[in-house]
């Protein structure tokens, strides 16, 4: 007899909350790829356009900043303000970031490794995260460790291969 008359949840219940958290995972990785999109976007419309490029150029740190003060403010706001609001500040770092990280690129001359990084990680977002995880049935949390050694490989190649590009 159980003294504390506790019992575990339902197998009813536990679907319930697993097809919430399916459905949250599969919202915030579209999330995730739209903002690489629109970082890319703003990235290339910068080298198209000199004068974006001279104004990012001249504005580098007032627009690193902000872009600082986008994330922080995200964050205090994270759960208090309008959807849109944060939609709104999420589409602003996304494009500041992509500005920054265009300047950046330029000065290191690293575009051999950050157009291939950004493209790599768009693709692994879209083809892993978002198809893979919309179609399965499985639960994809048994993979944690590898992609954890992957990522934690990934920035080890970044780092080696910036290195390489200053020599």
């Amino acid at each position: 007899m159980n003294p504390y008359n506790v019992t575990g949840p339902s197998n009813s219940q536990v679907a319930q909350v697993e097809s919430i958290v399916s459905q949250r995972l599969k919202g915030s990785f579209l999330w995730m790829v739209v903002g690489l999109l629109t970082t890319i976007g703003v990235g290339f419309a910068a080298l198209a356009n000199p004068n974006w490029l001279r104004f990012a150029y001249q504005n580098f740190t007032i627009i690193l900043l902000v872009e600082i003060g986008v994330i922080v403010l995200f964050s205090a706001r994270a759960y208090t303000a309008n959807v849109m609001t944060l939609r709104g500040m999420f589409f602003l770092y996304s494009a500041l970031n992509g500005l920054t990280l265009t300047l950046i690129s330029l000065r290191y001359n690293v575009f051999d490794v950050v157009i291939p990084a950004l493209v790599g990680t768009l693709a692994f977002f879209i083809g892993f995260a978002v198809v893979g995880g919309a179609t399965t049935k499985r639960n994809l949390s048994s993979l944690t460790p590898y992609v954890m050694a992957a990522l934690i490989g990934m920035i080890i190649v970044s780092f080696v291969m910036i290195g390489g590009s200053l020599l």
